[in-house]
């Protein structure tokens, strides 16, 4: 079986980190992107424990607010695992308070940049890849790669405190739903609400591979 290879965006943040170990337990190679150059050594201690599992990692630092850089992070990720990018997991969710009495133009900025267009440059980069469109037993089609885009905890509850945030969780909804009906059935696209996830008893399978690889988007019928 060839090896998989996934990218995982702000890999420091507890939910980048569980979900790049999960991958790497289930046989992924990874990817890490970081923003600040201070937070190196942490990617080095995630990077030495996917090693450690017999899998491959490195580290990518890039600030995803600077537009110019992320398609060469996604062809950076592609050269240092040694082929296409299967998986992406788009966890840049920026939550901080503003409402409309302080809310600025840099806070509207950092918030679509990191929440909105990160995902969609990422997302573009990963279907430029033009992945082949696989086949079950059936002969229905199956999608060789997937893209996760993980949402801040209160998408779809507007708030007066997280303006700008709430305006780009929206808008990560749109490209979700707009990107999983174009993108199908070579690839799948789907989004996880953290906070939806983790109240129920499904908890801890929402930071595995697995639930996601066996979910069609908003359970829609497979394309065919």
């Amino acid at each position: 079986m060839t090896t998989q290879n996934a990218l995982v965006t702000r890999a420091c943040a507890p939910v980048g980190r569980a979900v790049a170990l999960a991958l790497a337990e289930h046989g992924f190679d990874l990817a890490l992107q970081y923003d600040d150059a201070a937070l190196g050594p942490d990617i080095q201690n995630l990077v030495d424990k996917i090693v450690e599992t017999g899998r491959k990692a490195v580290g990518l630092h890039c600030a995803l607010l600077d537009a110019g850089e992320l398609p060469h992070l996604f062809s950076q990720a592609r050269r240092s695992l040694g082929g296409a990018i299967t998986v992406l997991i788009n966890n840049a969710t920026q939550f901080s308070l503003d409402e409309m009495s302080d809310a600025t133009s840099d806070s509207f900025d950092a918030h679509i940049g990191a929440n909105l267009k990160a995902p969609f440059l990422l997302s573009k980069a990963m279907a430029d890849q033009t992945l082949r469109v696989g086949r079950d037993d059936t002969g229905a089609p199956t999608p060789s790669g997937l893209i996760v885009n993980v949402m801040a905890q209160r998408v779809g509850h507007a708030t007066t405190k997280h303006l700008t945030g709430t305006l780009a969780s929206a808008g990560l909804v749109a490209l979700t739903q707009s990107s999983a009906l174009d993108l199908a059935p070579a690839i799948r696209v789907n989004g996880v609400a953290m906070d939806r996830s983790m109240r129920n008893r499904r908890a801890e399978q929402s930071l595995s591979v697995d639930p996601w690889l066996a979910t069609l988007p908003f359970d829609a019928p497979a394309p065919v």
